[in-house]
């Protein structure tokens, strides 16, 4: 009998899953106080990414007032006011280091190439100058992506972004072998048979 570990919600160390910020942020719901986008104009990768670690930043913020809070109740202290609340998220974040959270843009590169051979998004074919090609004209453009009809109707977008087992061989997760390993190893799951990815 094999006992689910994942949670409901996000995955380990994360709030939310990348899978599921990119899928909702594309369908224009402006996940996790992120900006809502135009669905079908879609947006660049470096966006995404950027939209993504705001996002984390945001509530990890949240996550340590909310702590100080808890530790204010505990020591007879009034909690913060929703004004007093606000202003502490906002300090957190303005003394987050932008790389706090383990996600790097190669390994963001690498996670929403995986989307696309799943054929989960794809190109508008819009593009616009990228910043690089100021001194590099051969760098690639900023191109635009949205959610296919496939992307828009699974739900389980972030379901690959899970626990997996290689039963009586090793376990692996994010937390031991970061973000990219974990992308990997999902796309090495046709070279092992023996390979089992639970989802929720």
């Amino acid at each position: 009998m094999v006992e689910q570990l994942m949670p409901q919600r996000g995955g380990f160390i994360k709030p939310f899953g990348c899978g599921w910020f990119i899928r909702e942020l594309l369908l224009g719901h402006g996940p996790e106080g992120s900006p809502s986008i135009d669905p079908i104009r879609g947006a660049c990768q470096a966006d995404l990414f950027y939209y993504y670690k705001i996002a984390l930043h945001q509530a990890y913020a949240q996550d340590a007032t909310d702590h100080e809070n808890e530790q204010r109740i505990k020591q007879r202290k009034p909690v913060y006011t929703e004004v007093e609340y606000r202003e502490r998220v906002d300090y957190l974040m303005s003394r987050m280091p932008y790389k706090l959270v383990k996600c790097r843009y190669h390994s963001f590169q690498r996670y929403f190439h995986l989307l696309k051979q799943l054929e989960w998004v794809e190109s508008t074919g819009e593009e616009e100058p990228a910043a690089m090609q100021e001194y590099d004209p051969e760098a690639p453009p900023r191109r635009y992506y949205r959610l296919t009809k496939k992307g828009f109707l699974n739900k389980g977008i972030d379901r690959f972004y899970k626990w997996i087992v290689i039963p009586d061989v090793f376990r692996i997760n994010e937390a031991k072998i970061g973000f990219s390993g974990i992308v990997l190893a999902i796309s090495c799951i046709h070279r092992l048979p023996s390979l089992k990815l639970y989802l929720t």
